[in-house]
């Protein structure tokens, strides 16, 4: 019996110690779970903070409805992230006061790239200088087609057909072969593929020649219609939420206001949008607003002339309207630029937070106002953070295809 006590007696330390292997090593490699921040707001969350992978290895493709909330970044996204620490750092060993913010347009001089990025360069500027020009210039090509819905068979049969004729990313993917290859030069998340977030958080262009009108310039994004369009079903509702509307604000630039451009190109594309819920704080004469829009848009305008509440109570909250009357199967877009930072940041909170808006809202448009101003010299000046760029990332992981607008 003493024998049998004590072989017992070591095979449960044999078993002790191997469960406290296993322990350890699930500490070590699982991933980062715990708190999103953004810009200092703190939300308790059970999704990781970084996904680890290699962008060029990914195979996934984004319309697969079981890829759930993954968020893939491009590979000169994460890169730019990654070395976004040592790229101020350079710049702060000639400062004696330090800064947490990096010049917007650092990225494109040739001695960062020599110097930090030379493992992206080429494929940073082959984004700048060839894919978005191939890319714009299919879309400015593309004839207009009908609604995608009505094209819909009743039980959705023909959803892949039909969505095939807005798929202009693959014809672009396809004509620039390696040299544009998707996971180098493009985002993608549940929603399908999207711009990656690069500073300037505008077209790359304007770091070339940094002029009010290449501010607002929006050749940057990319709107993958295709995943959009494999969403809807015949009966689907298609709605924009502008939240700082003003129609007016851009009135001399007519088919260039940004919110116009934004209705036309989804209408463009087969998805117009069913109802516009344009909030706007300034008073403004409704004859003059309603003056301001193209023919198409009126009947679907809804014109609120009151500012917007971050209250999840409030009637003057979107997002409680969007609750209460939208379902998934409905496409919903939300423009958040009301120059309230506070107020955005709550709406960003409370999508942060609530599963239910995650699932809602499929893609946001949102101007992080903090990097854009204007010098003593009346020069435009761009500065950001790294959280500028995180803020945006920690978004789409959470499923929501997030743009910075303009």
């Amino acid at each position: 019996m003493a024998f049998s006590n004590t072989y017992f007696g070591r095979r449960h330390l044999v078993v002790l110690l191997i469960a406290s292997l296993v322990l350890i090593l699930s500490l070590v490699f699982l991933p980062d779970y715990g708190v999103l921040q953004l810009s200092g707001l703190r939300v308790n969350n059970s999704l990781p903070r970084r996904l680890s992978f290699d962008p060029r290895t990914v195979e996934e493709k984004p319309h697969d409805n079981n890829n759930n909330n993954i968020y893939k970044p491009a590979l000169i996204e994460r890169y730019i992230i990654d070395n976004f620490d040592k790229m101020l750092q350079h710049v702060n060993s000639d400062r004696e006061v330090p800064t947490d913010r990096l010049d917007a347009c650092y990225i494109y001089k040739e001695e960062t790239q020599n110097m930090f990025l030379n493992e992206i360069k080429q494929d940073l500027n082959v984004h700048k200088n060839e894919f978005l020009d191939s890319y714009n210039e299919k879309i400015r090509q593309f004839p207009p087609i009908q609604d995608l819905r009505s094209q819909f068979n009743n039980d959705n049969s023909n959803n892949h057909e039909v969505c095939q004729q807005v798929d202009i990313i693959s014809r672009v993917l396809n004509e620039g072969g390696d040299k544009f290859g998707s996971h180098k030069l493009l985002s993608i998340n549940n929603k399908g593929y999207i711009e990656p977030i690069l500073p300037p958080l505008r077209d790359p262009k304007f770091c070339g020649s940094p002029k009010l009108d290449n501010i607002m310039d929006m050749d940057y994004f990319i709107h993958d219609f295709t995943a959009m369009c494999q969403q809807l079903k015949k009966t689907s509702r298609i709605i924009l939420i502008d939240m700082g509307a003003s129609p007016l604000f851009h009135s001399t630039e007519g088919e260039h206001n940004p919110a116009i451009y934004l209705t036309s190109l989804y209408a463009k594309f087969g998805m117009a949008f069913d109802h516009v819920y344009a909030y706007e704080l300034t008073q403004i004469d409704p004859t003059e607003v309603y003056k301001s829009l193209p023919p198409n848009m009126i009947a679907s305008y809804h014109w609120i002339n009151i500012g917007v509440s971050a209250d999840p109570h409030s009637f003057q909250n979107p997002f409680k309207m969007l609750l209460e009357n939208y379902n998934e199967d409905d496409l919903i877009v939300v423009k958040l630029d009301i120059d309230a930072n506070d107020i955005e940041l709550e709406f960003l909170r409370q999508i942060m937070v609530n599963t239910q808006l995650q699932k809602l809202i499929d893609q946001l448009y949102w101007e992080n106002n903090s990097v854009f101003g204007m010098g003593s010299d009346q020069e435009i000046t761009a500065t950001l953070t790294k959280k500028s760029l995180e803020m945006f990332t920690d978004l789409r992981t959470l499923g929501v295809a997030v743009h910075p607008w303009v």
